[in-house]
């Protein structure tokens, strides 16, 4: 794996490594350590909570366990809210998977996808508490520099957790931030079920853990260039969004612009938009934020990302259950604009598959033969440079600074033109003169730039969008019907089994 650079000692690298037994010390009868033998040796050993924080990357990924194909972690996720706004539809669904999301069946207790979205963020949740609890609490940093950073790095992975359950079981934040959605747990310790907080309430926990990671990150005064751990401009851009989605628009183009401009981020550029294959962790280090360097150990095989959206892997997408881009959705999409031959299939595709809205030119193999991969180990990517430049144009916009608004949504535009044909599309920012219109473009690109990268359900409700569903879906009686930011089928509730677990919650209020 990659290495931590350390800032102030140029010469010094650490190893990734996971907890090795040599840090489980041994009490006279052979139990493993405790809470306060574990807080005692991360004092003198930071490979303790690079242990706990390796535990917590590995959630990202987390399986399932069963036989179930579409329960992969955190792109799971991603693609199961750009399906429930319609911007990801399939033209058929032999296998099933993902059904839940598409007949939009999640808004029950007993929904398996709606049980695996809790699971999986609680987990995530219960790993990053023990980083906490290992480290003597989630207020103060510890002392090293080492174990400050891991810190901040729990702290940043905490706030994602939430802000993923905010994103599911609640609507438009103006109209639930007083309404109870989940459950918060800090700690670990003597835990005991927990009763839901308010909307709000959740979100000044992600704002706090972010901003104390982003001091922790600071003071640590450590770099690192390994991409699958979140770095102090993950969280900058995370707490952007933390700001845009409850209204606080100057904090929000702030933030967004400081992750932006303080690396080497760049956008991707337009040479690169259909040779990329967003694929690879080490070909896009300028663009990719935040990622992960899938590995024979780590794939999920045929369940993966890859399988469901690549037709050049061997899996559901190469044999015909295409992920695709909602068809309404790709007929707004401008000939100069580049991105729209993301969905346009090469002569070879379409001979086999026809012209069916694949993203057969923005996620794929590099090797670009049919079924041609079966290692499943390209890798994934979760937050890349053009969202802090969006959520900036957004949260501008917002505040009333159509000026800095357009300059930034021109900063990804000037990158997206399509090779050989006439007018720039920087140029038409030129021409959207009230915030209104402004902000009706900042919307089609999140929906177009980010397509099945998961940011469709948040985008959605901050803009109170209604979106139209194309021809293009399996779904005969869904065609040319609408979906709207606050239809309670886009809405998880609290599933079936964390009832029966918890005694604070209730099936009606629920």
């Amino acid at each position: 794996m990659n290495k931590i650079l350390f800032a102030a000692l140029a010469s010094a690298t650490l190893v990734f490594t996971s907890c090795a037994d040599d840090f489980l010390d041994r009490q006279p009868q052979g139990s493993y350590v405790d809470n306060e033998q574990m807080a005692s040796a991360k004092d003198w050993n930071p490979q303790v909570l690079l242990g706990n924080i390796n535990a917590c990357s590995s959630k990202l990924v987390m399986h399932s366990g069963d036989d179930d194909q579409s329960h992969f972690g955190q792109k799971f996720l991603d693609m199961c809210g750009d399906i429930m706004t319609g911007d990801i539809v399939k033209a058929s669904n032999s296998y099933g998977w993902f059904t839940p999301a598409f007949v939009r069946t999640n808004s029950v207790i007993s929904s398996v996808d709606n049980d695996y979205t809790w699971k999986y963020c609680y987990q995530l949740i219960k790993s990053t508490n023990q980083v906490f609890d290992d480290s003597g609490s989630d207020v103060e940093e510890p002392e090293s520099a080492e174990n400050k950073f891991y810190w901040a790095v729990a702290k940043t992975i905490r706030a994602y957790a939430y802000m993923n359950l905010i994103n599911f079981y609640s609507g438009s934040y103006d109209e639930w931030k007083e309404t109870r959605c989940v459950p918060v747990y800090r700690t670990q310790i003597n835990q005991t079920p927990a009763p839901k907080q308010t909307v709000d309430s959740v979100y000044n926990l992600v704002k706090m853990d972010l901003t104390q990671a982003i001091t922790a990150y600071e003071n640590s005064g450590l770099r690192t260039s390994d991409l699958t751990m979140p770095t102090i401009n993950v969280a900058r851009t995370l707490l952007a969004y933390a700001y845009l989605n409850t209204g606080k628009y100057a904090q929000a183009a702030d933030m967004a612009a400081l992750a932006f401009n303080s690396d080497s981020h760049q956008i991707l550029p337009a040479n690169q938009v259909l040779t990329t294959g967003f694929n690879s962790v080490s070909n896009n280090a300028n663009n990719w934020m935040w990622g992960i360097d899938v590995t024979a150990e780590t794939t999920g095989g045929l369940a993966s990302f890859w399988g469901h959206m690549d037709a050049y892997t061997y899996s559901y997408a190469s044999v015909g259950d295409f992920m695709c881009i909602n068809d309404t959705l790709f007929k707004t999409i401008p000939q100069n604009d580049i991105r729209r031959q993301w969905f346009v299939g090469d002569e070879e595709f379409q001979y086999y598959f026809g012209n069916v809205l694949a993203p057969s030119n923005k996620f794929f193999d590099s090797k670009r033969i049919l079924q041609g991969d079966a290692l499943w180990t390209n890798d994934v990517v979760y937050m890349r440079a053009e969202e802090p430049v969006l959520i900036a144009a957004e949260a501008y916009t917002r505040n009333g600074d159509l000026n800095n608004g357009r300059v930034w949504l021109r900063k990804l535009l000037e990158q997206r033109d399509a090779e050989g044909v006439n007018g720039t599309l920087a140029d038409t920012v030129n021409t959207m003169s009230t915030a209104e219109k402004l902000l009706d473009a900042i919307y089609f690109n999140w929906r177009v730039e980010m397509w099945g990268e998961g940011r469709s359900l948040m985008t959605m409700r901050r803009f109170k969008a209604t979106n139209a569903i194309g021809s293009n879906t399996y779904i005969l009686a869904e065609r040319g019907t609408n979906i709207s930011y606050n239809d309670k089928s886009i809405i998880f509730v609290i599933p079936q089994s964390e009832i029966n677990s918890n005694k604070n919650l209730d099936k009606v209020e629920n």
